[in-house]
């Protein structure tokens, strides 16, 4: 198990959407947030899942120091982003969990060891904390989550729900 995980703001909105956070603290123990990633949250207060990430006691916010590293990488990548990339160097953590493309991009770039939402739900149904994958997806969905029928059909594939 990694010690240090870091994620960014669409993993934790994901999860927080279909009631299953808890997940990373059973599979991690803690993660890390950077600030701007807790702002990011925050700013979706008026979502029925939304949860005070603050009052967690295993996700811990942490504010990227490199500010120059931040002002470069921002112009490729929202601030959650990038300050959750610079956070996983500067903390040398061993794991990433970001969503976006672009973001995973970057990050496979700058040699993160990342996965995602999907890589979350994947990793608990080997690990029998959860029965079924297909339900969780079909949720996310109608709670405005953005999976790809194509990266549907791999992960059911991947769990043997086809």
């Amino acid at each position: 198990m990694p010690d240090i995980v870091i994620s960014n703001a669409t993993p934790l909105i994901t999860l927080l959407s279909i009631g299953k956070l808890e997940l990373l603290k059973e599979l991690y123990d803690k993660i890390y947030i950077p600030k701007a990633v807790f702002d990011e949250i925050e700013e979706g207060k008026h979502k029925s899942f939304y949860v005070n990430l603050e009052e967690i006691s295993w996700v811990e916010i942490k504010q990227a120091e490199n500010k120059f590293a931040l002002r470069i990488l921002t112009n490729e990548l929202d601030k959650g982003e990038a300050e959750a990339i610079i956070l996983y160097e500067e903390m040398n953590a061993q794991l990433l969990i970001i969503d976006e493309k672009l973001g995973r991009d970057i990050a496979r770039r700058e040699s993160c060891q990342i996965t995602g939402s999907l890589g979350i739900l994947i990793a608990a149904k080997r690990m029998s904390l959860i029965t079924k994958v297909k339900p969780l997806l079909v949720e996310a969905r109608k709670n405005g989550i953005h999976i790809s029928d194509r990266l549907f059909d791999s992960v059911m594939r991947q769990v043997g729900e086809e």
